[in-house]
């Protein structure tokens, strides 16, 4: 183990939305706040997996961060400066959604907790932990269906997201 972490910064290009609450599968649990947290971060993983033949890169272009129980969610391109990738996914985020739908839904996993076919990205920060499947899925359905969410005060955002 390491005295101090390894840290990398640098800026970079991406965008962020806020996912709906995953209302009903939340409330039939016994840990409404862990099903939330794990399904937004098994959201931003299948997004970002599924996302290479949307955008015609790779999903290494690409990296991201849920945070908690907020239901943001952040995707940046995975290069210094930016690659594109974002702006791509952003450019199609419609068939970006109904393809990581596609890719949980065809997955024959019943996984509270992760599963290497649907959930799992190999540069997970996290090491794969807090994958709900059902979770995401839910949260997915909500966008598809149209549920929109707004990041705190739209009238300070001076410039474009991505």
């Amino acid at each position: 183990m390491l005295e101090n972490p390894i840290e990398f910064e640098f800026i970079t290009k991406g965008l962020v939305f806020k996912a709906p609450l995953p209302d009903a599968i939340a409330k039939s649990s016994l840990d409404e706040q862990y099903v939330e947290m794990s399904g937004y971060h098994a959201s931003e993983h299948v997004i970002i997996e599924g996302s290479s033949m949307i955008t015609g890169g790779a999903s290494q272009d690409l990296g991201g961060i849920s945070l908690g129980s907020t239901g943001l969610i952040f995707i940046y391109d995975g290069s210094v400066g930016g690659n594109g990738a974002s702006r791509a996914l952003y450019e199609k985020f419609d068939k970006a959604i109904a393809r990581a739908l596609d890719i949980l839904s065809g997955c024959p996993c019943i996984s509270e907790s992760g599963c290497p076919r649907c959930t799992f990205s190999y540069r997970c920060g996290n090491n794969n932990e807090y994958l709900h499947k059902s979770s995401a899925k839910e949260i997915l359905n909500r966008i598809v269906s149209g549920q929109q969410m707004q990041i705190g005060d739209a009238t300070i955002i001076d410039k474009p997201l991505v």
